[in-house]
């Protein structure tokens, strides 16, 4: 029954709608109250409704669970980032990149992380890190923005001009 619980709940996470998977997930770790997934899925749900204290409780647990299991530690930092805690958030994502190295994603929130605590000249080796492989969408143009403005690449060229 679990089982079935979280692959609903899943499927409604997948679809963009944590409330409706948020009934299903609570269910599954109510009769798995240990279960890595039940608990890393609802943790993915809890970040999803920007509840970021409550999905750091369970990817803790997650990650207690299955100590091996990288994902837990990925939603930490990034629960960790959504309550300013930023050093927490970057040594989250350093354990991330340790145990699965080569998600394009990871040198971004990386910045971030370092970006929030101060450390602009570290975030900025992390933001060019992540443009090298990402140029499109938000995360990108965030970086791009904070290198311009921090002086590290030359803005774009007006039209016109």
């Amino acid at each position: 029954e679990a089982i079935n619980l979280m692959q609903t709940g899943e499927q409604a996470l997948n679809s963009g709608k944590p409330d409706a998977a948020a009934p299903d997930l609570e269910a599954a770790l109510r009769l798995a109250p240990e279960d890595y997934t039940a608990l890393l899925l609802l943790a993915k749900c809890r970040m999803m409704q920007n509840h970021a204290a409550e999905a750091g409780t369970l990817a803790g647990a997650a990650r207690n669970a299955y100590p091996n299991e990288p994902q837990a530690v990925h939603i930490a930092g990034l629960a960790n980032l959504a309550q300013k805690r930023y050093a927490e958030a970057y040594e989250n994502f350093r354990d991330y990149d340790r145990r699965l190295p080569g998600n394009p994603f990871n040198p971004f929130f990386q910045g971030l992380a370092l970006e929030g605590q101060g450390h602009r000249e570290e975030a900025a080796r992390r933001y060019i890190a992540f443009l090298r492989n990402v140029q499109q969408g938000e995360q990108a143009q965030h970086a791009h923005r904070r290198l311009v403005e921090w002086g590290y690449i030359a803005p774009p060229a007006q039209r016109g001009a």
